[in-house]
């Protein structure tokens, strides 16, 4: 969640750096793309946990309500927004297979939904934090913007990712101890 709200956030910022003035409308995109790739992340993990329970065709219904929503939502995008319209329907296709995806494990008697929503909310609360920093920073260098809005996501993020890593630490020490 926390890179990932950071390409929501800096995106653009990002591509102002690393490529000319010709491909900066790839920073929006990349932004939209992260929003739908959040839901990807999600998604998976239920889908893990539907082929862990035996349930594969539950687990593909998913895929296939993707591959359905794609067929209808990217010509629609297109028409309607050109290449944004476009992107906004591939991470549309991605929200719609995570929710088919979570409604098949609530099915069976499973649930992450609470679990998902409260980081949703972390990724949007930090997401929107970060690019709060970025509009504030209008007109200043883009490594500038890039720079102070990690450092806001990354703060954000901090009572996920420190307790992460202390384990992480904790885990290599055990494994390096005679």
């Amino acid at each position: 969640g926390w890179i990932l709200a950071g390409f929501i956030a800096g995106g653009a910022s990002l591509i102002e750096i690393l490529f000319d003035a010709r491909f900066h409308a790839a920073g929006e995109m990349l932004q939209l793309l992260a929003l739908g790739g959040w839901f990807g992340v999600l998604e998976v993990i239920i889908s893990a946990a539907l082929w862990a329970i035996g349930k594969p065709l539950a687990a593909t219904i998913g895929n296939a309500v993707k591959a359905g929503a794609v067929l209808v939502l990217l010509p629609l995008g297109f028409q309607i927004g050109g290449i944004m319209g476009g992107i906004c329907a591939v991470a549309a296709a991605e929200f719609l297979k995570y929710v088919a995806s979570a409604y098949q494990l609530v099915r069976n008697d499973l649930g992450t939904l609470a679990q998902d929503g409260r980081c949703t909310l972390a990724l949007i609360a930090t997401a929107a934090a970060g690019l709060f920093t970025v509009h504030l920073l209008t007109g200043s260098h883009p490594i500038v913007r890039l720079t102070a809005m990690a450092c806001v996501v990354t703060a954000g993020w901090s009572p996920v990712l420190l307790p992460a890593c202390r384990a992480l630490i904790r885990q290599r020490r055990a494994a390096s101890s005679p």
